[in-house]
């Protein structure tokens, strides 16, 4: 699940960077609302959206780990 969420982020990195403009804008405003929030209150909120479950816990804790890589690939 990591594998996944770090490859989403460094295509979504790639294509802000590329395109730039309101593209880079768009992106940019995601990634900051998402690491505006704390990481386990975010995690405990869709816990408490999705469900009980193993794999729930693991989407939980995967879903926001895609803007670290997204946010180093743009500023590159």
């Amino acid at each position: 699940m990591i594998l996944i969420a770090t490859g989403i982020g460094i295509v979504t990195g790639l294509v802000s960077g590329y395109f730039g403009g309101w593209v880079d804008s768009v992106i940019s405003r995601i990634v900051e609302i998402l690491l505006a929030f704390p990481y386990l209150l975010f995690a405990i909120g869709l816990m408490a959206m999705m469900g009980p479950g193993l794999h729930n816990i693991i989407v939980a804790l995967a879903y926001k780990e895609w803007v670290i890589p997204c946010r180093l690939v743009r500023g590159e």
